[in-house]
């Protein structure tokens, strides 16, 4: 399938509260509460097994930062199954700088861009990021993705993580499968 994209949204989850999913604010309420001035958890705060139902969907890692507090990548630690289904297999993957053949950038391009754009504007703003993005091919197959990602901190209160919910939509011409 070869995927267009149409659409993207991209910005702070509380400007987007109304257009999370009925899971995202289940997820977003786990995670934050009713606390309007959600920006980082700590690590130690995120509990897997707390989050077990959501686990298929997440993807989580390190932040690489340079001397001058610059984003120069991410290496995944953790990446659900749906995910991979989806994004090919990631884990212990360095995502911005691998320019192998089998690397995010070459196999998913418009996918790798916008990863981009999320982390960097949620390491740029310290706070959660919601996005939205509608993929079509030409044969009328769809594939949306909503996604919230949320800055995390592990050992100390310096972003040096994060975590990712992300849901799928799949459409064709005759059904609609969500994942």
């Amino acid at each position: 399938m070869n995927l267009q994209s149409k659409a993207f949204t991209c910005g702070p989850v509380i400007d987007h509260l109304e257009e999370l999913t009925e899971q995202q604010k289940i997820f977003w309420q786990k995670l934050f509460g009713d606390d309007s001035s959600a920006t980082s958890i700590q690590r130690t705060d995120f509990d897997p097994i707390s989050f077990q139902t959501f686990l298929p969907n997440i993807w989580m890692g390190d932040l690489i930062i340079d001397q001058d507090g610059t984003l120069r990548d991410v290496k995944v630690r953790l990446e659900g199954t749906r995910l991979v289904k989806v994004f090919g297999e990631r884990t212990n993957q360095n995502i911005i700088t691998d320019d192998s053949n089998e690397s995010m950038q070459a196999k998913l391009k418009v996918s790798f861009d916008r990863f981009l754009i999320i982390v960097n504007k949620m390491y740029e703003i310290k706070a959660p990021i919601y996005t939205w993005s509608d993929y079509v091919d030409k044969d009328k197959e769809h594939l949306n993705s909503t996604s919230i990602v949320v800055p995390m901190c592990k050992g100390g209160n310096v972003v040096n993580m994060a975590i990712g919910y992300t849901e799928f939509m799949y459409k064709t011409s005759k059904s609609s499968i969500i994942f």
